[in-house]
């Protein structure tokens, strides 16, 4: 049975001819979605775009570097995408231009990318504050750590060194103190610093997490003094590293011993000598770390040698050292290999000593990270706070075999030139200021939120000082006024805030450095516990002996 609307459908499919599907509507219909087509804004990239704006949509293309457009229709400073012989573009992937396209999304140039880094790097205030605040109880945390480890070791009984820092108050000529102050510092734009005055310093660069901020202040200013200095006069710097064989039986203490003696011996030689005609100066820096093989102490000595000379030239001078300072290992009782004596060039000279220069509030020692499986001295510290006891006997190692010498040392030659360098910059930062091509930098304001009595302090005061440097700190004055009093008079401690797995209930745990006579009887008493149970061994072992004797007869 043949049907009316479908002969109908077969005569318009006949009319408009083979693979092309009729359209069947009313003209009333048909006018209607005309109008709204019309009517409809067309999208970019459409093809209702391309045929209502042909020059619109060309340039939309040119724009994501699909086709190319004569000179004259570029806009200025736009990348095009290069074609090839054809005239098609290269490649079917998009490049990247100058115009973010929609489309792209996840994907942005590598200079945006940057940029986009940057921009997530820089800190608010208050985040800055909170990284501060969180850095301060760490630091502060070791620092009592410390003082516990070097009274546990303590042959004499008097409190010295860091057990005292940030502790005990002031003695003057005049006898102590007769008060704390608690001062709260602000810049514009920077967060508050609350800090204490009044009270006695170590300044034990090895030992004490918080001294060792302060001289690495120093060392900074004096290395970004040799960096600025050789960038204007032209000097050449290679860095050697000098180190030696080591294992895990060796003591640092005799370990480092004879590197010190080796490197001492070096400086004496005809070889240094001879070098040392083409230097500036040098700088040496000490680091050591403890691994699997033992004490790892090395020297990173950096060489200035005078301007007028490649690097190629520096490297092979320095290499002349070589042979001698393997020699002067053997006369020490050590050995070495070819990682015993490593020089770089002026790049990694110049890496390392901005590495140190641009520590910021902490040394280049304190802030490196131990390779995998090595630990350095800090790291040491830290992990015996959080139970290790082999790694705070170890860290007492170390502080007690480096004691007297120095982080970082520059020759003397090379000290004059960075003191006369140090002046030089001040007076060209002072004439720019004068002649308006910089602002001047801002006067750091400080004001004092209280006083502590000497009896206050030593009852209640020192156990409370992070709590009250942490409310000096805070946004406001008005809030830092209160956060002072409330620490000052309430009942929670530091403990509470630096060592929360201490606290069990409400009162603060009993700490033996807070009474010297306690922790001197504690310590005698854990002496005369070893010595009972080595003589019971060294009893145990003759018994066994004689027991042995009279088997054989």
């Amino acid at each position: 049975m043949q049907y009316p609307h479908k002969a109908k459908a077969q005569d318009v499919a006949a009319s408009v001819g083979p693979g092309v599907q009729p359209r069947c509507e009313s003209p009333l219909l048909a006018a209607l979605n005309k109008a709204m087509a019309s009517a409809r804004p067309s999208a970019p990239g459409s093809a209702r775009h391309k045929a209502s704006d042909p020059a619109g949509y060309a340039a939309w293309l040119n724009a994501r570097g699909e086709v190319d457009l004569p000179e004259w229709t570029r806009p200025e400073g736009q990348r095009v995408r290069p074609k090839a012989e054809g005239g098609s573009p290269l490649g079917s992937k998009r490049q990247f231009v100058d115009i973010a396209s929609p489309k792209a999304k996840g994907r942005k140039a590598p200079e945006r990318q940057d940029q986009k880094t940057k921009q997530k790097k820089k800190l608010t205030p208050e985040q800055l504050a909170e990284r501060r605040k969180l850095e301060m109880r760490e630091r502060y945390a070791d620092q009592r750590h410390a003082s516990q480890l070097m009274w546990a070791h303590s042959t004499d009984g008097k409190p010295k060194g860091v057990t005292l820092c940030g502790w005990t108050l002031q003695t003057t000529a005049d006898g102590p103190v007769d008060h704390v102050d608690v001062m709260r510092e602000t810049l514009p734009d920077r967060p508050a610093k609350g800090f204490l005055t009044g009270l006695q310093k170590c300044k034990l660069g090895w030992v004490c997490p918080v001294c060792t901020i302060a001289k690495a202040e120093e060392s900074r200013q004096k290395l970004n003094a040799i960096l600025s200095r050789g960038r204007r006069e032209g000097w050449q710097m290679v860095m050697v590293t000098l180190t030696t064989r080591h294992d895990e039986d060796m003591p640092f203490s005799w370990l480092w011993k004879r590197l010190s003696a080796a490197s001492d011996e070096l400086r004496r030689t005809y070889a240094w000598k001879q070098l040392n005609k083409g230097l500036v100066g040098s700088a040496k820096a000490v680091e050591a770390t403890h691994g699997a093989s033992g004490w790892h102490p090395h020297y990173h000595v950096v060489l200035v040698f005078k301007s007028g000379m490649t690097e190629a030239e520096a490297i092979e001078q320095a290499e002349a050292l070589r042979a001698e300072w393997l020699t002067q290992l053997g006369a020490q009782g050590l050995t070495g290999n070819d990682h015993a004596f490593q020089v770089q060039g002026a790049a990694a000279a110049g890496n390392y000593l901005a590495k140190w220069g641009a520590a910021e509030e902490m040394s280049l020692g304190h802030a490196k990270q131990g390779r995998a499986g090595q630990r350095t001295p800090w790291q040491l510290l830290r992990d015996s706070r959080g139970g290790d006891g082999q790694a705070g006997e170890l860290w007492h190692e170390f502080v007690a075999g480096i004691k007297g010498t120095h982080q970082i040392r520059l020759t003397p030659g090379l000290r004059d030139l960075v003191k006369e360098e140090l002046e030089y910059l001040a007076d060209e930062k002072a004439k720019a200021i004068e002649a308006g091509k910089c602002p001047p930098e801002p006067e750091p304001k400080q004001v004092s939120m209280g006083q502590i009595t000497p009896d206050e302090w030593m009852a209640r005061g020192r156990h409370r000082r992070v709590m009250i440097m942490e409310g000096a700190a805070l946004r406001t004055r008005r809030e830092a006024e209160r956060a002072v009093w409330a620490a000052r008079q309430g009942w929670e401690t530091d403990a509470d805030v630096l060592n929360q797995s201490l606290i069990e209930g409400d009162d603060p745990p009993d700490r033996p450095d807070d009474d010297p006579e306690a922790l001197i009887a504690k310590h005698r008493a854990e002496k005369r516990r070893a010595d009972r149970q080595r003589l019971r061994e060294m009893n145990e072992a003759a018994d066994e002996i004689e027991r042995l004797e009279n088997v054989d007869n």
